[in-house]
């Protein structure tokens, strides 16, 4: 398989209270108009989606979305990697400790330090040019971009489908940290970009 984009959505979604669906982490509501948007996006040009859940979340477990290939922590399973081709959705499955501190301490909120199934999942995409955005801008979707960029992959930057990291955790939720973060990635080797030029530059 071979894509032009690729969705990397960090922390935006979580499992609904029904536990059959998918519904927006009340942080990121305020860019629920932004992320229908992208998602639309998505499915008319047949984009993959890869996204995870916020550690403090509802997280989705193996087989509880249909549609959604579970991509396990464990490195030794590899069952996964021959329903690639028949998805378009992918969860990364992550840590979580049931404590925000103890999350934080651990870097649980760091998908690419735990799940070392992903670098595999970004191989078998082949995906030209990922879009990284979510929850916690200056945290966790600062994590999967120098994930991302670590494992050689292409890497958009939208702040402006972003928010902010919750405050109390050391510089995170400020604007300057935002500004510190965004310039880091930039220097490995991340664009930014917003998504009115993305979508226009789909349309040119």
């Amino acid at each position: 398989m071979k894509y032009r984009f690729g969705l990397f959505d960090v922390d935006c979604q979580e499992l609904n209270e029904s536990g059959n669906g998918l519904s927006l982490r009340p942080r990121v509501e305020p860019l629920a108009e932004s992320l229908d948007e992208l998602y639309t996006c998505a499915e008319e040009h047949g984009f993959p989606v890869v996204f995870t859940t916020c550690c403090s979340g509802r997280m989705p477990g193996p087989g509880d979305l249909d549609d959604v290939l579970y991509v396990p922590l464990d490195p030794a399973r590899r069952e996964w990697e021959d329903e690639v081709e028949s998805h378009r959705f992918f969860y990364l499955e992550k840590n979580a400790y049931g404590d925000p501190k103890i999350n934080v301490r651990l870097r649980a909120f760091d998908m690419f330090q735990d799940n070392k199934n992903a670098p595999r999942l970004l191989e078998k995409l082949e995906v030209d040019e990922w879009l990284a955005f979510g929850n916690a801008f200056d945290g966790c979707v600062a994590c999967a971009a120098r994930g991302l960029l670590a494992a050689g992959q292409k890497v958009r930057l939208l702040p402006d489908v972003g928010v902010l990291g919750a405050k109390g955790y050391g510089p995170s939720g400020t604007e300057e940290n935002l500004r510190n973060v965004i310039n880091e990635l930039c220097e490995l080797g991340a664009e930014t970009g917003t998504l009115d030029s993305f979508l226009r530059s789909l349309a040119s």
